[in-house]
């Protein structure tokens, strides 16, 4: 009878635990989800990427899917647009298809003052390409990609910044076609301070320069040096005038050095009138004296 009672026991404790498990089950919390859609249909898709009712789009008489919230809009040339709201009614996404393909599509978000902000950007660029486009919380482009209609990739380029509110402190542009990746880095006034080049398949160094800048008081670039390694390759000397249109930079030296090995320190001198145009134009060996 002592067994009897003990094996009942444990099979109520067993059920216990069981039945609080499925309870606890039950209370886990939901996924959350969101609406998506494209012309002809909604769906849901979850934060672990699952997706589920899928559906046809029930418009009202103002466009807009009573199930989905999208607007739909058919326009003259036969692109068709649809719009995802945020609470407040402004547009958060929209895409644009023509002949049953997508044309572009735009997500953006708001400010607190209420002005747009892109947050990503997908259309074809006039060479048929498609163009990606992300963009950071100041609204400026951090990633651009370039596609085939096949989806192979042409090339894309990959933005840093000094601050939000500077400009660009570095870009690398990968070329797909000539397998090569190119790094730029900038100064505070946009000009460049350093240009590598380095091969898309290995990593290896191909080239490289860099580059020094001096101004006048008014803050007018007067020289451009640049440099390959630590030696000097080039010197550009800019000169400025003044008429009725206001005032206008133009090249007026160029100094042209030659660094490799057999003649190394000889150096070519071109100087310009204000039309571009050339004036005179003197070679030097490393000490200076004229070639010639």
């Amino acid at each position: 009878m002592k067994n009897f009672i003990r094996t009942v026991f444990i099979i109520l404790l067993v059920l216990s635990v069981l039945c609080g498990c499925a309870g606890k089950e039950a209370e886990s919390p939901a996924l959350e989800w969101k609406w998506e859609a494209d012309h002809s249909g909604h769906w849901k898709i979850y934060e672990n990427g699952e997706k589920s009712d899928f559906g046809e789009h029930d418009f009202n008489e103002i466009s807009v899917c009573t199930v989905c919230g999208i607007e739909s809009i058919e326009w003259n040339n036969g692109i068709i647009s649809i719009n995802a709201f945020d609470e407040e009614k402004n547009v958060t996404f929209s895409k644009n298809y023509k002949n049953g393909e997508i044309i572009s599509e735009y997500e953006k978000t708001y400010n607190e003052d209420g002005t747009e902000r892109l947050i990503y950007s997908s259309e074809i660029n006039p060479d048929g390409l498609k163009m990606i486009t992300e963009y950071d919380e100041s609204g400026r482009s951090v990633k651009e990609q370039f596609f085939y209609p096949d989806g192979t990739p042409h090339h894309e380029s990959v933005y840093e910044y000094a601050n939000p509110d500077g400009g660009k402190s570095f870009e690398r542009y990968t070329d797909y076609e000539e397998k090569r990746i190119f790094e730029y880095g900038y100064d505070e006034k946009g000009d460049w301070i350093s240009y590598t080049v380095y091969r898309l398949d290995t990593g290896s160094f191909v080239s490289g320069q860099t580059f020094e800048y001096e101004y006048d008081s008014e803050g007018r670039k007067i020289c451009q040096r640049t440099f390959e390694k630590d030696d000097l390759r080039e010197e550009i000397f800019f000169g400025y005038y003044e008429d009725a249109e206001g005032i206008h930079c133009y090249r007026s030296k160029y100094i042209y050095y030659i660094i490799e090995d057999f003649i190394k320190g000889h150096y070519t001198v071109t100087e310009y009138n204000k039309d571009g145009e050339e004036i005179s134009r003197e070679s030097y060996d490393s000490l200076g004296n004229k070639i010639g």
